[in-house]
């Protein structure tokens, strides 16, 4: 998803003039706002990185490279080979049995993109699901709280449908009486 897209659908909804930087900046802001809370609430990214547990302590900056600006928002397992190793979370770090090479598998919420930045959303959420959150973001921002209202629920709304799990519908057969 491009978030140069985004941006001109945002400022195309509000009926901004999307040439104003500061309108962009705003939306920018806005825009990646909505990615993280998407990433981190909705559709989690989910990585696997290696690393030597040395002392028995994994920081998370050497899974999430701190310059992309990535933070890992949970740990999912931590395998050395095939085995699964038994580890405990903390907020910056975790700890598990010292002296392994082990692979860790976790989600994390990706940094901040610039306007012409590639953004890790699933395709089915999209530029209009995310440029409605950013159009949200914004009203609040610029203390539009009637627009961030309606918004807001085409926002949500739209997320809902889109996430909404989709069974099968079975209606239970009939008996004579």
């Amino acid at each position: 998803m491009k978030i140069n897209e985004v941006i001109k659908l945002s400022a195309f909804y509000l009926g901004l003039d999307e040439s104003d930087n500061k309108i962009r900046t705003q939306l920018l802001k806005c825009a990646n706002l909505v990615i993280n809370e998407i990433c981190a609430d909705h559709y989690p990214l989910v990585r696997e990185a290696a690393a030597n547990t040395g002392s028995g302590t994994v920081n998370y900056t050497t899974l999430a490279p701190a310059l992309s600006g990535e933070r890992v928002l949970e740990v999912l397992s931590v395998r050395n080979g095939a085995v699964n190793v038994a580890f405990r979370s903390y907020p910056a770090h975790m700890k598990t049995a010292p002296g392994l090479n082990v692979t860790v598998r976790f989600s994390y919420v990706p940094g901040d993109y610039g306007e012409n930045g590639d953004a890790p959303v699933p395709d089915k959420i999209g530029e209009r699901i995310t440029a409605y959150g950013a159009a949200t973001e914004y009203c609040l921002i610029n203390g539009l709280f009637e627009e961030a209202v309606i918004w807001e629920k085409r926002y949500r709304d739209s997320l809902a449908a889109v996430t909404r799990k989709r069974g099968e519908i079975t209606v239970p057969a009939r008996r004579w009486l």
